[in-house]
């Protein structure tokens, strides 16, 4: 799911579910309900973003049956990522999807990163004409998974005026704000290196360098690359007061290529209360 934050993935074990519902268009801060299997999903609309005058906040809002999950932008070791189209959005320049830090779950020495209940995935929009609506339209197909995954798939539909704002659903995106990584280095938390070399045992590995302004507490990491690399978990070495810490994962590639200087890869660093998330550069060991 890389490329463009570097984007979107494969899919394991799936079947189809073609009911897809067309949600219509209303100039409104919420979209309808799209019911689906194992699942639900509709558009909702915040209003401006309070950090950038030129952009307005949206939100994909997925409710999942009890029981059920769906899957982060990189799954793991199994599972399938949402997919987004926004071929037909009108008025809108740039768009980003953002994402809250997934659960890490661990079943059967698989390792995958999942959503569980509900989820509310922030879509940043830039509007061409800030004074006309946004016209936002959106396919998106998602697994909903148990003991299996259902594809659900869904066209939803939502028209709003840039200018607007919902206080009601103030509460909702607050609710999920707290599991959303920051995306820059702050005196409180920061990525400060990623370097690609041999490791000890001689297979290749990465070594990122985190800090925060106090200890570490069962720190964790995600490492996207392009397609084909996979990261073993990593061992983490932190300095005695446990504010620094280096994290060594070994990695393999389906193709046999290494990471090269120069090349970019998205590191999540996290504990149980704070995450950064930043794309890097790869350099060599020091």
């Amino acid at each position: 799911m890389l490329g463009a934050l570097m984007q979107k993935a494969t899919a394991r074990i799936c079947v189809v579910l073609l009911a897809c519902l067309f949600a219509s268009p209303s100039l409104a801060a919420e979209g309808p309900w799209s019911t689906k299997e194992h699942s639900k999903i509709r558009v909702v609309a915040l209003g401006p973003s309070p950090e950038d005058p030129e952009a307005y906040i949206l939100g994909i809002h997925i409710q999942l049956q009890q029981g059920w999950e769906t899957y982060w932008r990189t799954p793991g070791d199994a599972g399938v990522p949402p997919d987004f189209a926004f071929d037909d959005t009108e008025n809108v320049d740039e768009l980003y999807v953002d994402w809250p830090l997934p659960e890490r779950k661990v079943s059967a020495g698989m390792i995958t990163y999942v959503y569980q209940d509900e989820v509310l995935l922030p879509v940043t929009v830039y509007p061409h004409e800030p004074k006309e609506p946004v016209k936002f339209r959106m396919k998106i197909t998602y697994a909903a998974c148990r003991e299996v995954c259902m594809l659900e798939e869904a066209d939803l539909a939502l028209d709003v005026m840039t200018t607007d704002r919902d206080p009601k659903l103030q509460a909702l995106f607050d609710k999920h704000k707290s599991r959303m990584p920051i995306l820059e280095n702050t005196a409180e938390l920061g990525v400060e290196r990623v370097t690609a070399g041999t490791g000890p045992t001689g297979k290749p590995q990465v070594e990122i360098v985190a800090r925060a302004s106090t200890a570490w507490v069962d720190p964790q990491i995600i490492i996207e690359a392009q397609p084909g690399f996979a990261f073993r978990p990593a061992t983490v070495y932190p300095t005695s007061d446990g504010k620094r810490i280096v994290l060594r994962s070994e990695y393999t590639n389906a193709e046999g290529k290494l990471l090269q200087q120069g090349e970019t890869v998205v590191v999540t660093v996290y504990d149980k209360k704070r995450a950064i998330e930043r794309v890097m550069l790869v350099y060599p060991p020091e």
